[in-house]
């Protein structure tokens, strides 16, 4: 429920919209697999990506 909520409020309720940001989500999860997998924080590529902000 929380998840799709998450895409519910950022469209403001608007089902078509929300549905289509899930969609889209989903695709770039597929589409870019390795870089939502394993996710470290102390990897030095990581530090510096969040170092810029």
């Amino acid at each position: 429920a929380q998840f799709l909520l998450r895409f519910l409020r950022t469209k403001k309720f608007n089902v078509p919209m929300a549905q289509e940001a899930t969609e889209r989500y989903l695709l770039l999860r597929q589409v870019y697999h390795p870089a939502f997998h394993k996710l470290d924080i102390n990897e030095p590529n990581m530090t510096e990506l969040l170092s810029l902000g």
